[in-house]
């Protein structure tokens, strides 16, 4: 499943957006990360590339695809959504 998929996906079981962790369930939030997660998981697929360097497109900092999902959730408040459109574009 491709990440932008997955978030989305996620977004519906976790309508909110949480930051600094992956899930809160009291608050019905998950992070950008969580939502992909729990998205895949849902549909009963696994995420391709998170292991793959990636460039944050905010600050240049190099790290794996899923650490600067979780960096540009909750270091440059990204939605959720927008994150999924620049997955999109991965």
């Amino acid at each position: 499943m491709r990440l932008g998929d997955a978030i989305r996906e996620g977004c519906k079981i976790y309508p909110n957006q949480a930051f600094r962790q992956y899930y809160n369930d009291e608050d019905v939030a998950a992070c950008a990360m969580g939502a992909a997660q729990a998205g895949a998981k849902a549909g009963g697929y696994t995420i391709d590339g998170l292991a793959d360097p990636t460039v944050c497109p905010e600050c240049s900092r190099l790290a794996s695809l899923d650490g600067i999902v979780v960096h540009i959730n909750d270091i440059h408040l990204w939605t959720r959504e927008r994150i999924a459109d620049w997955a999109d574009t991965l």
